[in-house]
């Protein structure tokens, strides 16, 4: 139930005793003297508590003493690095002031959503499209063609709404229902009772060649342009796991990262699962288009044009395009594993849509799974170096993973030195400088390079602290910071959400 570490990848330990504005909390402490002292007096239960005890506090004494000298090895400080440092976080590039929360696409532009009112800016911070929606927005993104995806709630389903950009404006270009149709029903429990699950969409993400992929709690589609140069699915995928984020290695190759969590139940901690899956995309060549002519020409040869009962060879299609129906359920309009709220179910004009449906197939393998008793861990950042490493951040982990074949190749711990106790880092990790296999990684505004060096060996090439830095974020080639203060008295809003933007 529990996954941890390959123990054939033994941790190295990075002390940053050199941490600022940094308080100790007893919740980051390493080594648990509790859990070590219940195991030892287990099996010496006639040796006194407190001598137990003692031999405790002299063993970790040793290991913090062993660890931070073997620490020293990661330190190669260069000034002129740190200066690089400097003239990024030192001075204030934009401050600006909105009545919601900013969020940044993709690409830097910046959008808000407040009081039913969608509005874009450019990348010179004005106002280059300004809609009102009465339903949710739940996600945005722009492609590469300047489409730009809307991800909306309405009451029963997900739309989908795509603004296309000609002469410098924005026009409605097409609308899509996002609903569940090609998915197998899913069911959730509580206690003891099931539920079907309620399908619902929760993120838009752009991919290269003017596609992109809408990640649902049943699992994900893509879509791409028809031959009409309308968006339509071309693979639809069950995911069971709950994808955080989508890393484009390149346009068929991807990196899911997934956080599954799970309640108390029957006795059991809450806890969560980290996953990290490789997709590959693979066209099909055709091979459908020829099955959807063999079945047109046995229905024109059988007569069975109006007849709505599926056949077993388009039964077969259905399958083998990974659209998971039971046969029974598609030959019955009224069952809910085919038909939500969608009272006139056509098969004919299914059939049409399966045509253009997963051109595409899907091959996945998981290289990482991690999670620990009645734990929550999360990932903390990620960077791709050569193509070949991808360094990814959790908790106070630094990890090195070769991406062709999965493996972990270092596990890095980060820690800050007390007294009798080691304490624990969570990092933040952002891409710094790809062409020289740098990243940074930022705690509590203590900011350090990393360097990656041609013997897979990180090495820590610069360190400063930056008391205004709360929370970064990396977009693009621009850093964010989002803050959040009171509005003064004479205004309307309780609080104003402020954006710093690093270049």
């Amino acid at each position: 139930m529990y996954t941890d570490f390959d123990e054939n990848i033994k941790p190295e330990y990075i002390i940053l005793s050199d941490l600022k504005n940094y308080n100790l909390d007893y919740h980051d402490e390493y080594y648990y003297y509790t859990d070590i002292a219940y195991e030892r007096e287990q099996k010496n239960p006639n040796k006194p508590k407190e001598e137990i005890k003692l031999e405790i506090a002299k063993e970790v004494k040793n290991e913090m003493n062993l660890y931070q000298k073997q620490s020293a090895k990661y330190f190669q400080i260069d000034k002129q690095k740190n200066k690089e440092l400097e003239q990024i976080f030192n001075r204030e590039k934009v401050k600006l002031n909105f009545n919601s929360v900013p969020k940044v696409l993709s690409n830097g532009k910046i959008y808000t959503y407040e009081f039913k009112c969608f509005t874009l800016y450019n990348n010179k911070l004005n106002k280059e499209l300004e809609i009102k929606f009465e339903e949710k927005i739940i996600s945005v993104d722009e492609l590469d063609n300047k489409d730009l995806v809307l991800l909306i709630e309405k009451q029963y389903e997900n739309e989908i709404i795509i603004f296309r950009l000609k002469n410098g404006k924005y026009s409605l270009f097409q609308k899509i229902d996002e609903y569940r149709y090609g998915y197998k029903t899913q069911m959730r429990y509580s206690g003891c009772q099931q539920y079907i699950k309620e399908y619902r969409c929760k993120k838009i993400n752009a991919i290269s060649g003017n596609r992109f992929i809408c990640i649902s709690n049943y699992g994900f589609k893509m879509y791409a342009l028809d031959e009409k140069k309308e968006y339509s699915v071309v693979l639809l995928k069950t995911y069971d796991e709950t994808i955080t984020k989508i890393y484009e290695l390149d346009k068929d190759n991807f990196i899911f990262f997934s956080t599954i969590s799970y309640d108390h139940v029957m006795g059991s901690p809450a806890h969560n699962v980290l996953i990290l899956d490789k997709i590959k995309i693979i066209e099909k060549n055709g091979e459908n288009n020829n099955k959807i002519e063999n079945e047109k020409d046995n229905n024109n040869n059988n007569n069975n044009n109006n007849n709505n009962n599926i056949s077993d060879s388009f039964f077969e299609l259905l399958l083998d395009c990974g659209m998971e129906f039971n046969k029974d359920d598609f030959n019955n309009n009224n069952n809910d594993n085919i038909n939500n709220d969608d009272d006139d179910f056509d098969l004919k004009k299914k059939k049409k849509e399966i045509e253009n449906l997963n051109k595409y197939k899907c091959e996945h393998n998981k290289f990482f799974e991690f999670s620990k008793y009645n734990t929550s861990h999360y990932f903390r950042g990620d960077v791709l170096f050569k193509d070949k490493y991808l360094i990814v951040g959790i908790e106070h982990y630094i990890l090195l993973f070769d991406i062709s074949s999965g493996k972990l190749l270092k596990r890095y711990v980060l820690l800050y030195p007390g007294e009798e106790n080691f304490y624990k880092q969570k990092v933040n990790i952002y891409e710094w400088n790809k062409n020289k296999n740098e990243f940074i990684a930022d705690i509590k505004g203590n900011i350090y390079i990393f360097k990656l060096n041609d013997d897979n060996e990180l090495k820590i090439i610069a360190h400063s602290y930056f008391k205004e830095i709360k929370d970064l974020e990396k977009i693009g080639n621009k850093f964010y910071q989002f803050n959040s203060k009171r509005a003064p008295k004479n205004s309307k809003y309780y609080y104003i959400k402020e954006l710093y933007i690093y270049y």
